[in-house]
């Protein structure tokens, strides 16, 4: 680091201190206690100071980094989110899938003007949103409890029609004393008012799909005669015999290769392509697309999430570095995919 970036930040660190301690005196203090920060025992004074701060930035922030436990049932989602107050038409009209953990991005826009829930969701396809559903309220809810203190969050994803035949959607709200996981009807103009709605980026922005390759699979085969028609390379750390798979007769499939745009666990991949209805391609289908296309070279390594085999502490995925060649990726706790790599999915059964 340069000495003048050094000399600055000093500085700039300087006059923020400066400020701080002229409100403190204006306030009857006597700033004594910011002598103290940088001794043995002041955590406390420092936490404090930290807290401050902190709700300050949520006044003025609009982006929050979310996770999302789809392995939670509702009903302890909610209890973690410890709010004084909690609908009871939520449990008996609400689910969510049950699958995964998933690290999102939880974005709150306002709109000035008066607009109905269909204009807000065409709005937000716009900007490249989707609605937020209950469970990114949830998560939400229990990582930022004082966020919805200040004005009420609507999860327009999550909405549902009650015996009066209304529309209800989801909503967060509260005051400085309580918290609510509420419900709030959907089916009317929103009035410029208070309410801010909950948007998550829109999983088509996230996700390029290539055009479809027909394939087939005869499950009437081992994965070693499948492999002994392909004519490529199988470079075994794990035995074929050894991955799994399961399958009747001959079936015609289309396998894509995906691309998403950010580096994400396996389990996040897993999710963002059964959320655009496809699944994980698994070993069975590297072969038949090896077969079919011997000569097409995908440019990026290419993964087969729908098979993976477990040794020991460490978990094997095939995939396809080069044409003509198949091996296997390791990983021991989690597989980051890197936003280069392809990964090869079908459709979902129906």
């Amino acid at each position: 680091m340069a000495k003048s970036a050094i000399v600055s930040g000093a500085s700039k660190a300087a006059n923020i201190w400066a400020k701080i301690f002229d409100a403190l005196v204006a306030k009857g203090g006597t700033g004594d206690v910011l002598e103290t920060l940088d001794t043995k025992g002041a955590e406390g004074v420092v936490d404090s100071i930290a807290d401050l701060l902190y709700e300050a930035e949520l006044k003025t922030r609009k982006r929050f980094p979310i996770e999302v436990n789809y392995h939670l049932s509702l009903k302890d989602a909610i209890e973690q989110g410890k709010y004084n107050d909690v609908n009871p038409d939520i449990l008996s009209n609400f689910t969510k899938p049950s699958d995964g953990i998933f690290s999102r991005e939880l974005i709150l826009v306002y709109f000035h003007s008066s607009i109905s829930s269909e204009g807000i969701v065409r709005e937000l396809a716009k900007m490249g949103l989707e609605p937020a559903r209950i469970e990114h309220a949830l998560a939400f809810g229990k990582k930022f409890p004082t966020v919805q203190k200040r004005f009420p969050i609507m999860f327009l994803g999550s909405q549902y029609t009650d015996i009066r035949n209304r529309r209800a959607a989801i909503c967060l709200s509260g005051h400085s004393m309580a918290r609510e996981l509420c419900l709030r009807y959907s089916d009317t103009d929103w009035g410029g008012g208070s309410h801010h709605f909950a948007a998550i980026r829109s999983v088509s922005t996230e996700v390029e799909a290539s055009d479809p390759f027909p394939i087939v699979v005869d499950y009437g085969e081992s994965l070693k005669e499948m492999i002994a028609k392909t004519g490529c390379e199988y470079r075994n750390v794990i035995p074929l015999d050894d991955f799994p798979f399961s399958g009747v007769g001959i079936k015609e499939s289309e396998l894509f290769l995906v691309h998403i745009r950010r580096n994400m666990t396996r389990e996040e991949a897993v999710g963002v392509l059964r959320s655009s209805g496809l699944e994980p391609a698994s070993i069975e289908h590297a072969f038949a697309f090896q077969q079919k296309y011997p000569s097409y070279d995908p440019r990026h390594l290419v993964l087969f999430l729908g098979s993976c085999y477990w040794l020991g502490d460490y978990r094997f995925v095939p995939r396809i570095p080069r044409s003509g060649v198949i091996d296997q990726v390791s990983f021991k706790d989690e597989l980051q995919i890197e936003s280069r790599w392809l990964l090869a999915a079908v459709r979902r059964p129906e």
